[in-house]
């Protein structure tokens, strides 16, 4: 990979399973609405590029796939922090 000299690359991700376990038709009340899938795969994966303490781009991608469903999340984050005046500017971009 390409960086400049100081930076710092760091790669988080986050693989999971869920099951729904609970399955009891016994229960004394009812609700009722979409049934979840019994299993999903959550997950997340991101990438930060942080430049000597003073500037950071951070990516990231969030969601859950099942057999008929899909929920995903994005966002991006740019930072600036000022040593002068000892501001952080921060611009974030959310999809969903």
């Amino acid at each position: 990979m390409l960086a400049a000299p100081g930076a710092v690359i760091t790669l988080p991700g986050r693989p999971a399973w869920a099951r729904d376990w609970v399955s009891d038709a016994s229960a004394s009340f009812f609700i009722i609405g979409a049934t979840p899938a019994k299993d999903a795969a959550p997950a997340s994966a991101g990438a930060e590029l942080r430049f000597v303490k003073v500037r950071a781009l951070l990516a990231k991608l969030e969601g859950e796939f099942a057999g008929r469903e899909q929920n995903r999340q994005n966002s991006g984050i740019g930072q600036h922090h000022c040593h002068l005046c000892n501001l952080t500017a921060t611009i974030s971009l959310k999809s969903g």
